[in-house]
C-alpha cells in the first residue's frame, strides 16, 4: 500500500486559520500604501504584522514538510504551497484543492491568481510611483488601471512605471500574466485531448 507523503488532515479545517492570517497580511501590507499619512507608529506595526504573518506561513510549511514521510515527494507535490510562501495572498487557492471539479478548479485558480497578481502589483507599483518626480501613477485607481492594461497586454500607455523598482514590478506582472495564460490554455487543451481520446475508446475507435 502506498503511503501519503503527508499526514491526512482536513483541508478546509487546516486552511481556514491560514486564510485569516492571509487577510491580516493583506490589510497590514496595503494600509500604509493606501493611507500615505499614516503615523509612523502604525506604519511600523503594519510592517511587523506583515513579517509575523509571513513567519507563520513559513513555519506552517516547515512543520508539514518535517512531518511528511517522504520530503522529496512532498516538495514535488506541493509546488502551489511554495508559490503561496512567495505571495501569501494566493493562500485561498489551497481551499480549492480536492474540493472542486477540474474545470471549476482551473477557472477558480485562474481568476484568483489574476486578481491577486493585479492587486499585489498595483499596490507595489503605487508605493514607489506615487511620489516619483516623473511618475504618472498617483492613486490606487491609476495603479489598478495600469495592472489591468498590463495583464491584458492592451498597454494604452497612459499610465506606466518610471522608477527602476516600478519597472521590475511591471516585468514580473507581465511574465506572471503570460505564464498564467499559458498554464490555463495548456491545461484545458490537455483535458480536452484526454476527454476526446476517452470518448473515442468508448465508441470503439481503432
Amino acid at each position: 500500500m502506498i503511503q501519503s507523503s503527508e499526514p491526512a488532515h482536513p483541508t478546509l479545517r487546516s486552511a481556514v486559520p491560514l486564510i485569516v492570517f492571509c487577510v491580516i497580511f493583506a490589510v497590514a501590507y496595503a494600509t500604509p500604501i493606501l493611507v500615505p499619512g499614516l503615523p509612523e507608529g502604525w506604519v511600523l506595526t503594519c510592517h511587523l504584522t506583515v513579517f509575523a504573518s509571513w513567519a507563520v506561513f513559513f513555519a506552517e510549511y516547515g512543520l508539514r514538510l518535517h512531518a511528511s514521510t517522504d520530503r522529496r515527494a512532498f516538495f514535488r507535490s506541493h509546488v502551489l504551497d511554495l508559490a503561496v510562501l512567495l505571495l501569501p495572498l494566493l493562500m485561498p487557492l489551497r481551499l480549492f484543492r480536492k474540493r472542486m471539479g477540474f474545470q471549476t478548479k482551473v477557472m477558480a485558480y485562474a481568476v484568483t491568481t489574476a486578481t491577486v497578481l493585479g492587486l499585489a502589483a498595483g499596490l507595489a507599483v503605487l508605493s514607489v510611483e506615487r511620489n516619483a518626480p516623473r511618475g504618472n501613477i498617483h492613486t490606487f485607481g491609476d495603479a489598478l488601471w495600469w495592472a489591468v492594461t498590463t495583464m491584458t497586454a492592451v498597454g494604452y500607455g497612459d499610465t506606466y512605471p518610471t522608477t527602476p523598482y516600478g519597472r521590475i514590478v511591471g516585468a514580473f506582472l507581465m511574465i506572471g500574466s503570460l505564464v498564467l495564460a499559458g498554464v490555463v490554455t495548456a491545461t484545458f487543451a490537455s483535458w480536452f485531448v484526454a476527454r476526446f481520446d476517452t470518448q473515442g475508446d468508448r465508441n470503439g475507435r481503432p
